[in-house]
């Protein structure tokens, strides 16, 4: 019995010991704060089609459609800057008193597919949310508004 609670022991902490190995691509990219390099927020237009027919639509069956997007650069895990975009929908500005530099972080699920997505591949397919640590109100971007 003795042996075998010490083999048990052994596995379970060579499991835990390899965590880093075991980390899928996606959680190696995103994990942790990223320091901020830019920020900069834009309109987005895109045309879709109209939800009425096009008999009785003087739009020809369609309508812009234009949704705010965050445009910002972001350090890697390895050091390197990666530039991408999110919805505003997406993104929740923190106050952090102990942040000097504004960083930011990501809340996401595993993609299906592909093991390692570029970037703005992650943004578009993992990332749920994202929140920007700054350390007061006076650094807030222009368009974000204080509550």
């Amino acid at each position: 019995m003795g042996k075998v609670t010490v083999a048990l022991s052994l596995l379970l902490a060579t499991l835990f010991g390899c965590k880093s190995t075991l980390e899928s691509p996606t959680t190696r990219a995103l994990k942790g704060r990223h320091k901020l390099h830019e920020l900069v927020a834009r309109a987005e237009g895109e045309t879709k089609p109209a939800d009425s027919f096009f008999l009785f639509s003087d739009d020809f069956g369609h309508k812009e459609v234009s949704e705010m997007s965050v445009k910002f650069s972001w350090q890697t895990s390895d050091g390197s800057f990666a530039v991408t975009a999110l919805p505003l929908s997406k993104i929740k500005i923190k106050v952090d008193g102990r942040t000097n530099t504004p960083t930011v972080s990501f809340e996401w699920e595993e993609p299906l597919g592909k093991p390692q997505l570029a970037p703005q591949e992650l943004m578009d397919r993992a990332v749920t949310s994202a929140t920007i640590y700054i350390q007061q109100k006076a650094d807030w971007p222009p368009f974000v508004h204080a509550p």
